[in-house]
């Protein structure tokens, strides 16, 4: 007897959530323990060049998976495995493009609390997002999704 697939990767948080969380939480922190950076023109021309690739990459994969007519949130089905467009190069260009917004808002902010936060942020959602998804990928599309993540990196672009 087959087990039954299952319609949607068991994501227990929505993800944007977590950057959200982990960011209020640097603040919250920086509240605490002030950790902050001097100002400087370099800083905020770096923080809106993350905000510009960071919002690019989110927006290039959102209307990808909308072309492609399949889930963009993970707690809805996944109709199609996309790997065209950005997702020809990274796994996960959404995560990696709220990554880098995330970024840019400690730059503008000038607190370190949230930088400092980024790997737990990293790892948590890797934990809790990226491999949920990735079994339910796999458990969709198996004789693809293995090929694919051998030649397509998790995080950065490739």
């Amino acid at each position: 007897m087959d087990t039954p697939k299952p319609s949607h990767a068991d994501v227990p948080v929505p993800p944007p959530l977590l950057f959200l969380v982990v960011w209020g939480l640097g603040f919250g922190l920086n509240l605490i323990a002030p950790l902050t950076m001097r100002a400087a023109t370099s800083r905020t021309w770096a923080a809106w060049a993350l905000l510009l690739i960071g919002s690019l990459l989110v927006a290039w994969a959102l209307v990808t998976l909308w072309r492609a007519k399949t889930a963009i949130l993970p707690h809805d089905e996944t109709k199609h495995f996309v790997t065209h467009g950005l997702y020809r190069r990274t796994r996960n260009p959404i995560y990696l493009g709220l990554a880098l917004l995330y970024l840019s808002a400690a730059l503008f902010a000038g607190i370190m609390w949230p930088i400092l936060l980024l790997p737990l942020l990293v790892r948590v959602v890797d934990r809790w997002v990226i491999q949920r998804e990735e079994a339910y990928l796999v458990g969709l599309f198996p004789d693809v999704y293995e090929p694919y993540s051998e030649r397509t990196a998790r995080w950065v672009l490739r």
